[in-house]
């Protein structure tokens, strides 16, 4: 007899949680009203004797208050533009070759978090600072020139942002530092990080370990990522319920004497300090969140010798984190924490029990049963974010399962001598070892032939319908009841449905937007080119990071990748047609003669007369590239004006988009 799903008290009471959350961010003001009715009801259900009823609608209100103070906390009084002095308090900090991005919470005359933008010019902060500095303010409404362009709203939402800015030079001084007991572990990270670059571990094995032990990614190569993620091993790079069991394992087998001495609970409790100093050094991610309340949870019940359900340890979990922190809601991070350990407790539920005497076939067979688990639970939100399935995911687990242990034992040890200044060499070549087995295998398995299916884009409405389908055939399983097949059929037909749906057959040419190079991009079928500004040296670099910030667009489309056309480059022009419209883009000083266009586009390399040649060029509109100098293109604009023809600028909020049917 399977226990029925009242087992799980706390599962409806998550949903309506979530259900709050959602709504509080889709209503806005009108929140207030939706809770005075709720309250109606969560009095009259008492009044009925309906408690658990009542108990629902309590929750659905305790979501939309959290939502509704979260939102508060999101607003903020932060310049949007122009040149401004502020101070405040650095939350975070990401590295780059180039700069640092930080996001700092406003203090003085303004409040409200900032995306501050560090360039390398400057001396760098760390989390905790308090700073002072001048920058170049901007709003957050940053155009977007077709749809699959590069979209920083969620993460704007997700942390709080209201503004972003840019230090100017010489102008950013450190004033502070926050001593807090919190932002003291929080600091601790980048010391261990020293540590390990400090340490006589190979470059490769450095940036790995700070990655998969401290959840810092800024050291990982450019490249490390994408192979991960095609070989099936993003989980590894980031800091997850599986780092955090491991470190667990470890931290209980140090503290095995303490058990052997009689003071087991005093081990469980050291054990949980330690997890959640752990889970702070590492920046309270959802994931190491959710492990470390799950796991606390349970060495909680060890102590007081109660029976322990990890399906309501991971409601709980949910519960916790999103009364807290709303946003995280929208995370893809918490999305896929959750739909991964829910998948591990719900799936092998559900199928019949493997009886075997041999050992081994047990143990792979649970293997297999779990990791195929995870993956069919985080499945359609996965494809959804990242657009591509890793084949031979299951393959590419199996030696990282064995390894991943032993080196982040290792990295531990490391660390630790570091601390007390020893370097041991023949441990540092074996966590060096290690790590090559990790990277090697991610490696191997991404060249294979075929390792990913690419360019996967489901609608939002077909991942509901996916995990409708998981839903209704887990019923199934579960309590054996006929009905429900027909309950999965139609899930599947739905789903399928939603996936066939629409498609974008419609060719597209715009001007992408970069401060540096003026880029029109335009597509062919299965085949995208771009004429780009900037000088041919530079080309491969622009192309780079057009093929990245557009990378959605090309997808959606089956494109693998640009075709870089050099004709545009500094110093030479040329006239393209797409569709019914021609486009002339000059980016020289010769000025084309008898030349009629619906669009002319001038690049920096024009510094000519600008009259003469809207007088040459016949055309209906010209548009002045975002690469020329600010001064030269005022100038340019006020005197196209002055003669009353129809000019635009590539800096401001207009993009040019022009459709062409196949």
């Amino acid at each position: 007899m399977r226990p029925p799903l009242s087992y799980v008290p706390l599962l409806p009471v998550m949903f309506s949680i979530i259900a709050g959350i959602v709504v509080s961010r889709r209503l806005g003001d009108e929140v207030f009203i939706v809770i005075a009715l709720l309250l109606c009801c969560t009095v009259s259900a008492l009044l009925l004797k309906r408690r658990y009823i009542a108990v629902l609608f309590a929750t659905v209100i305790v979501g939309l208050v959290a939502g509704e103070a979260d939102a508060f906390k999101g607003r903020g009084n932060v310049p949007h533009e122009g040149v401004h002095r502020g101070s405040g308090l650095v939350k975070s900090v990401r590295e780059s070759e180039m700069s640092q991005r930080c996001i700092v919470s406003m203090i003085g005359d303004y409040e409200g978090n900032c995306y501050l933008t560090v360039p390398g010019f400057e001396d760098g902060v760390a989390p905790g600072d308090y700073i002072s500095f001048s920058a170049s303010f901007k709003g957050l409404d940053s155009p977007r020139d077709v749809d699959g362009d590069t979209d920083l709203s969620d993460f704007y939402y997700r942390n709080h942002i209201v503004s972003r800015a840019t230090v100017l030079h010489d102008s950013l001084a450190v004033t502070g530092r926050n001593e807090s007991l919190l932002w003291k572990i929080k600091r601790l990270r980048g010391k261990f990080i020293d540590d390990i670059t400090r340490s006589g571990l190979k470059e490769s094995s450095q940036e790995f370990i700070a990655a998969v032990l401290l959840g810092d990614d800024s050291l990982l190569d450019y490249e490390r990522r994408p192979g991960f993620a095609a070989a099936g091993l993003a989980h590894v790079l980031a800091l997850s319920g599986m780092h955090v069991a491991i470190i667990a394992g470890i931290l209980s087998f140090v503290l095995f004497p303490l058990a052997w001495a009689g003071h087991r609970k005093c081990r469980w409790i050291i054990v949980i300090l330690l997890l959640w100093w752990y889970a702070l050094m590492t920046g309270m991610s959802p994931s190491v969140t959710r492990a470390v309340i799950m796991f606390s949870l349970l060495l909680v019940a060890k102590i007081i010798g109660r029976g322990y359900s990890s399906a309501n340890a991971l409601c709980f979990a949910a519960i916790v984190i999103l009364v807290f922190s709303p946003r995280q809601l929208f995370a893809p991070g918490f999305q896929l924490s959750f739909l991964a350990v829910f998948a591990l407790i719900a799936i092998p539920a559900a199928l019949p029990e493997i009886s075997t005497r041999n050992r081994l076939l047990r143990i792979v067979t649970s293997y297999l049963v779990y990791t195929l688990s995870a993956v069919i639970g985080t499945l359609p939100a996965a494809v959804y974010y990242f657009h591509q399935f890793p084949v031979y995911f299951i393959a590419a687990n199996i030696p990282c399962a064995i390894v991943l242990p032993l080196l982040l034992a290792g990295a531990l040890v490391v660390l630790a001598l570091q601390a007390a200044g020893i370097d041991w060499s023949l441990l540092d070549n074996a966590v060096d070892a290690l790590c090559n087995i990790v990277i090697t295998t991610a490696d191997k398995t991404a060249g294979l032939p075929h390792s990913t299916v690419d360019n996967l884009y489901l609608p939002w409405w077909s991942v509901i319908a996916a995990y409708a389908v998981i839903v209704s055939v887990l019923i199934l399983l579960y309590y054996r009841k006929r009905w429900m097949i027909y309950v999965a059929v139609t899930a599947i037909a739905l789903f399928l449905v939603s996936v066939n749906a629409g498609g974008d057959e419609v060719d597209k040419l715009f001007v992408g937007r970069s401060a540096d190079a003026t880029n029109l991009i335009y597509t062919k079928g299965n085949q995208a080119f771009m004429l780009s500004s900037v000088p041919r040296h530079q080309l491969d670099d622009e192309a780079r990071y057009a093929s990245k910030r557009y990378d959605e667009f090309l997808g959606r489309r089956d494109i693998d990748s640009l075709v870089v056309c050099d004709r545009a480059c500094a110093g030479h022009n040329v006239m393209i047609e797409y569709g019914k419209q021609r486009i002339v883009v000059v980016n020289s000083n010769e000025i084309p003669r008898g030349v009629s266009a619906d669009y002319l586009i001038v690049c920096r390399g024009f510094k000519a007369d600008i009259v003469g040649l809207a007088t040459s060029v016949e055309c209906d509109s010209i548009l002045l590239g975002s690469d020329i100098n600010s001064r030269r293109r005022r100038r340019y604009f006020n005197e196209l004006r002055e003669t009353g023809r129809a000019v635009r600028s590539l800096e401001d909020d207009y993009g040019l988009v022009i459709e062409s049917s196949r």
